[in-house]
């Protein structure tokens, strides 16, 4: 398990983005085990990845039947299907596949499991970034020092949001939600029955607000951006769109991994005291 921050900023944002193209697409395989074989979750949290820090992996939900894991291990760009406690995995390396390659491969392993799994190729193409891969792109999963980055990306948003979340009550379990790729974990402020008010909070690889990775606080409902107060540790607020606190790693010097975690622990910890200010007294 990651104890520590680990220092980012040695591969560029230009660098990143089609590194992060492959791997979100191949987190689509990983998350399709769990739509077609786990139960349904009203939250769709049944398709959604944890990060694994031992293994640099994002792992899908554990299936019942058969009892099997779905893992992409980051460095390799290597899909394994884990099965049960025996710990045995059957392992696909994606370099030089396509995504549809992937899913058939899915398919046979799975077959021979004892699972007849109908995996939908790509997920939901509505809510996937026109960047994820069709079908007869192949991946590259050469650019170590690039999926390396990502890999202490993942880990350290794990690790932050591990500390925010055990600070305060009410977080949730912390997801990668194969849809925006984001890792994030999400604090309800009031229970069901009266309005809800809720503070997401996580890392996103980049999307069409940033293109490049970005640390966020959302409040819902968006406030009035008028009533938002300085944020700490370099960030701003985003209100074109959506309302919420943001923090662009480009604005993380490379100044070391303890400087690095501590600006962001002091975005995120402002962040989340200004939201829940806001969100009280509205």
């Amino acid at each position: 398990m990651q104890r520590y921050w680990q220092n980012i900023g040695n591969v560029g944002a230009a660098e990143l983005k089609p590194v992060r193209i492959q791997l979100h697409s191949a987190a689509q395989l990983v998350a399709a085990v769990g739509k077609a074989l786990a139960n349904p979750q009203p939250d769709d949290s049944h398709t959604s990845l944890e990060w694994d820090s031992e293994r640099n992996a994002f792992a899908g939900v554990k299936i019942e039947k058969p009892p099997v894991q779905a893992l992409l291990e980051v460095l390799t760009m290597t899909l394994s299907i884990v099965e049960g406690e025996s710990k045995t995995a059957r392992n696909i390396e994606l370099r030089g596949h396509t995504l549809g390659e992937g899913f058939e491969w899915l398919r046979a392993t799975l077959k021979a499991l004892g699972a007849e799994a109908r995996l939908n190729e790509a997920g939901d193409r509505s809510q996937l970034p026109d960047g994820v891969f069709g079908e007869t792109e192949r991946f590259d999963g050469t650019a170590l020092a690039e999926l390396s980055e990502w890999a202490r990306h993942y880990g350290n948003a794990h690790l932050m949001l591990q500390e925010v979340s055990t600070a305060r009550p009410g977080f949730s379990a912390i997801r990668v939600w194969p849809h925006h790729f984001d890792i994030a974990s999400l604090c309800v402020l009031k229970p069901e029955g009266s309005e809800q008010k809720t503070i997401g909070v996580g890392l996103s690889p980049g999307d069409g607000s940033y293109d490049e990775p970005y640390w966020y606080v959302t409040p819902w409902p968006y406030p009035d951006a008028k009533n938002l107060e300085l944020l700490d540790g370099a960030g701003s607020w985003h209100t074109q769109g959506w309302v919420g606190a943001v923090l662009p790693v480009s604005k993380i010097p490379s100044n070391g991994a303890k400087d690095q975690a501590r600006q962001v622990r002091a975005f995120l910890q402002s962040a989340i005291r200004i939201c829940e200010r806001v969100l009280k007294t509205n």
